[in-house]
């Protein structure tokens, strides 16, 4: 199981670039700042921005699961992005 973690600020990041998966886990390590990120590749942005990504707050954790076997929605780059400040982000993959 892979494992990493990524300083997100206002500037979208990549977490993890796209690769087949069977799952990978988001976490928030930050312990005050939302982070919106993109689970397709998109580049997300903050709330008030044109594409708003999904957000995930302090301390949370996100779970991108591949549903059967011939779903690829978790292959995508996962792509990440604060309002402001920085977060870091941890991931945990499963092949």
């Amino acid at each position: 199981m892979p494992l990493g973690k990524v300083t997100v600020g206002t500037t979208a990041t990549t977490v993890r670039a796209g690769e087949e998966r069977k799952q990978i886990i988001v976490s928030n390590l930050s312990t005050s700042t939302t982070i919106y990120f993109s689970t397709d590749g998109t580049t997300p942005t903050g709330p008030a921005g044109s594409s708003p990504g999904v957000p995930l707050g302090p301390g949370e954790r996100y779970l991108v699961n591949q549903d059967d076997r011939r779903s690829v929605v978790c292959n995508c780059p996962i792509i990440a992005i604060t309002a402001a400040g920085t977060a870091d982000v941890a991931f945990n993959v499963m092949l």
